[in-house]
């Protein structure tokens, strides 16, 4: 079993190399945490577990308003056959109008309280030695959509300007002030920031908006990460390269998860990597979903030849590592990482 190191993780973010390439993930579905482990997710210990005996660095845990009840009253569901288990069920935020795309809306809504954000419970969580906490956390942009609806924001742009700035300071003030329970915990190393900007052909609104309404917030987060030493990570799909300057502005050590058919990450690194770190970027929609495992391990060798020299990268799923990824390529994945990722890089 690798040891798990966070200097090696925090090492590789800060654009130097470490002793061998990181492992970078924000997230695994249940199922996959279940089939790697053997057995149900019964506590928080277990999830901290599958991270350690996977091979992070990190336990990367969700935390604060993200995980509160704040989308439920527009979502659909649908159920999904998955490889692990047959009850899988997914949500997704309408398209058309949500709660919040009216005045009389905003007026009748039943804001999520930040107190009711549980994070004491990771505070004295028993980490094995070597690991730290990352915190998954953020989504002012994301919630704000869904609760007023794409359809809703969009035309709430134009007719309903001060809605919008309402309801985008309703939700950054509620973040940062679990934001600022976060960053107090003793355990932690970073906080990873998750708000999907865009999708692989382009942002989805005007990045004058999100300059407007969701960066100056990220901005105050990234200052207080960096008066703490604490790494401070982005994750948005699809392609962020306009606002990738404003990224950098907010404090941003490194962007995830680098979705091949939206970014090139070959070129990301020779436009940004003395700026940014690089996480992820092994393709989700084939490799390491549909592929095999000998695919998957030629792609991490491919990624560790070409990103990883210098440092700044840390090898990973261009999302996440989702359930219906099969056991075999996710641990071909780390197994790669760890035969081929040892510095210098020699491939």
């Amino acid at each position: 079993m690798p040891q798990p190191n966070f200097d090696r993780f925090r090492t590789a973010i800060l654009r130097r190399e470490p002793d061998r390439v990181p492992l970078g993930d924000m997230h695994a579905d249940d199922e996959v945490m279940e089939a790697f482990l053997g057995r149900p997710l019964a506590s928080l210990d277990d999830r901290i577990a599958f991270w350690h005996q996977a091979g992070y660095d990190y336990a990367c845990l969700p935390m604060g308003v993200m995980y509160a009840e704040v989308v439920g009253q527009e979502l659909r569901r649908t159920d999904l056959d998955t490889s692990y288990r047959a009850d899988h069920t997914a949500t997704w935020a309408e398209e058309g109008f949500g709660p919040l795309a009216t005045d009389e809306g905003y007026a009748d809504y039943a804001w999520p309280d930040p107190a009711d954000a549980d994070i004491d419970q990771f505070r004295a969580v028993p980490l094995p030695d070597g690991m730290k906490l990352l915190a998954y956390f953020g989504k002012i942009f994301t919630y704000t959509w869904m609760q007023m609806g794409l359809t809703g924001l969009s035309m709430a742009l134009y007719e309903n300007p001060d809605l919008v700035a309402r309801v985008f300071r309703q939700f950054g003030e509620r973040h940062m002030a679990i934001f600022e329970r976060i960053i107090a915990l003793p355990n932690l190393g970073g906080v990873w920031i998750a708000d999907d900007m865009a999708y692989a052909e382009g942002m989805l609104v005007n990045p004058a908006i999100l300059r407007e309404h969701v960066f100056p917030w990220y901005r105050r987060m990234g200052a207080m990460c960096r008066e703490r030493g604490l790494l401070f990570i982005f994750h948005s799909d699809g392609d962020i390269r306009p606002v990738i300057p404003d990224i950098i502005d907010a404090g941003f050590l490194a962007i995830h998860p680098i979705e091949p058919k939206a970014m090139d990450i070959r070129h990301l690194k020779r436009d940004y990597g003395d700026r940014l770190a690089l996480i992820g970027n092994l393709d989700l929609k084939y490799t390491l979903t549909r592929g095999t495992p000998s695919e998957v391990r030629a792609e991490v060798r491919g990624l560790i030849r070409d990103i990883a020299p210098g440092g700044g990268y840390a090898c990973g799923s261009s999302n996440s590592v989702t359930y219906y990824v099969p056991l075999e390529n996710f641990n071909a994945m780390r197994e790669a990482t760890f035969e081929f990722g040892a510095y210098p890089i020699s491939l």
